[in-house]
């Protein structure tokens, strides 16, 4: 037996279960490709026609998706780079872009139902446009200009990297070697100061063969690239091979340090054989934009890879060819590891193989960097092992976000 009573009784209680059913805010999805302050602050006098989205190729990327909204209820996070090469799932990305030309990158957004939301960005990567340089062991030699091939090269890895310290580079350049030459490197010869490396040059190979080596020769054993001074940006290695122990087996000491203010530094396919200490970055964290992407690492006695700093991306998994590696990031504000790079027993011996932690702002301790950890097989969560001020990370994702960030 029904009456009206009851039927409005019953229209009522639906009402209000309605008004409490839990509504799904709309999707909005964010792309940020953010300069450090110090860059930004310096890019109009200092770098002018930089662009971290328009300069020249190979031209590195950082993508940060993670502002997207509402955090909680994204489920995915998908980067289209616009270049043919794969997707990339992540709040977080990175990428190359190789080759001249106009790409539109995409980020797409969807929650638990299905629902999404994309946004673009354009980047331009600019053919560069500046002066070749040269470097042939065998047929060259360090009094010629370095501007054709052959008997008008440079002859040794010395006297082209010195060239960072002497502000002999400008935007565009290249200073490429010959593949299959060995060229020699003496240590503790290229130390740039305040703003003298310059910006937006690229060491590099030509003709066809083996990676050019760079080999370490004499009785220093200070560092190859030793950057004291603030300034270095939009700098690039590429398809080179370090030997740091000379012949009579003295070791050198970095490949590359840093301890001054940079931004976008780029090691594309580049190997380091026998050595120390690899890329150490130690700027207090004002250094933003380190990218490894394809490198190998092999027979290190101390540190493959120090990055004070943020923005550390490194898309592609390198290469620690020995069961014994130190890979230590402290205070990495944002890192890219889509890959878990660290893994296997060089974890087992080492457990603090990848520690990653901030600095403490007045008694607050930001124990979640936005990293973001990808393995293809799992999208679970996990992070362990909480020590003092570090975390350390053995899992695949760990995508714990800040509510503050630089």
């Amino acid at each position: 037996y029904v009456t009206m009573r009851t039927v409005h009784a019953v229209i009522a209680v639906a009402a209000i279960m309605l008004t409490h059913l839990p509504v799904a805010s709309a999707l909005t999805a964010v792309i940020e490709v953010n300069e450090h302050p110090w860059y930004a602050s310096r890019k109009a006098a200092s770098y002018p026609n930089a662009e971290l989205t328009r300069f020249y190729a190979p031209l590195p990327v950082f993508f940060e998706g993670w502002n997207s909204s509402p955090r909680e209820e994204i489920m995915d996070y998908e980067w289209n780079f616009g270049d043919g090469s794969p997707v990339f799932h992540g709040f977080n990305a990175a990428h190359v872009f190789e080759n001249p030309g106009q790409y539109t990158v995409t980020l797409t957004v969807r929650d638990a139902s299905g629902q999404s939301n994309a946004t673009t960005i354009a980047v331009e990567a600019i053919a560069r446009d500046g002066t070749t340089y040269y470097v042939d062991s065998e047929l060259g030699d360090d009094l010629n200009d370095g501007k054709s091939q052959g008997a008008g090269a440079w002859k040794t890895a010395t006297y082209a990297f010195r060239g960072m310290a002497q502000s002999r580079y400008r935007p565009g350049d290249r200073i490429l070697f010959k593949r299959g030459q060995t060229f020699e490197m003496v240590s503790g010869t290229n130390s740039p100061g305040h703003y003298a490396a310059k910006y937006g040059y690229l060491f590099g190979a030509y003709g066809t063969g083996p990676k050019p080596v760079i080999q370490h020769v004499g009785e220093n054993t200070a560092n190859i690239i030793n950057q004291i001074g603030t300034g270095l940006a939009h700098f690039a290695i590429s398809d080179l091979e370090f030997r740091l122990t000379t012949p009579e087996g003295l070791v050198a000491g970095d490949l590359f340090f840093s301890s001054q203010a940079m931004q976008n530094v780029l090691f594309l396919r580049v190997d380091i054989k026998d050595f120390s200490r690899g890329i150490i970055v130690s700027g207090g964290g004002q250094a933003s934009g380190i990218f490894m992407v394809g490198c190998t690492m092999h027979n290190s006695t101390a540190t493959h890879t120090l990055v004070t700093g943020c923005r550390l991306a490194l898309p592609t998994r390198p290469s620690i060819l020995e069961e014994t590696t130190f890979a230590i990031l402290p205070m990495s504000i944002k890192a890219l590891f889509p890959e878990t790079p660290f893994r296997g027993p060089p974890l087992d011996a080492m457990p603090y193989a990848c520690a990653v932690c901030r600095r403490r702002r007045s008694r607050t301790m930001f124990t979640y960097p936005t990293i973001a950890f990808q393995d293809g097989s799992t999208r679970s969560l996990r992070a362990t092992r909480i020590t003092g001020e570090a975390k350390i990370i053995t899992g695949c994702w760990f995508t714990s976000l800040p509510t503050k960030t630089p």
